[in-house]
C-alpha cells in the first residue's frame, strides 16, 4: 500500500483497497490496517477501507479504526465523497 501511495506519477489523496474477499480479519491484519494508516496519513494519503463485510466492520471498530479511516461495505461508497461531481 505505502508503495503505491508514494507513486507520484499521479497525485493521489486517498487509496481504497477492496476488503470484500475478507470476511474476517485476524489481529494482525487489524494490526498491519492500522499502522498503514498512520503511515498514509503521514504522506497526505487517505485510507479508506472499502467492501467490508459486517463482521470485519466490527472488529475495526472495536479495534478504533473507525474512527481514522473511513469503512464502507462497497468501494463506491468509500470513495463516494470523491466520486460525485457536485
Amino acid at each position: 500500500m505505502l508503495e503505491l501511495a508514494q507513486n507520484r506519477t499521479l497525485p493521489r489523496t486517498r487509496l481504497v483497497p477492496d476488503l470484500s474477499g475478507n470476511h474476517e480479519l485476524d489481529l494482525k491484519a487489524i494490526d498491519v490496517l492500522e499502522e498503514r494508516s498512520g503511515s498514509l496519513g503521514a504522506t497526505k494519503v487517505e485510507l479508506r477501507l472499502g467492501g467490508v463485510h459486517l463482521g470485519a466492520a466490527e472488529l475495526l471498530r472495536r479495534a478504533g479504526l473507525a474512527g481514522r479511516t473511513r469503512i464502507a461495505p462497497t468501494i463506491d461508497a468509500a470513495a463516494e465523497p470523491f466520486t460525485r461531481l457536485g
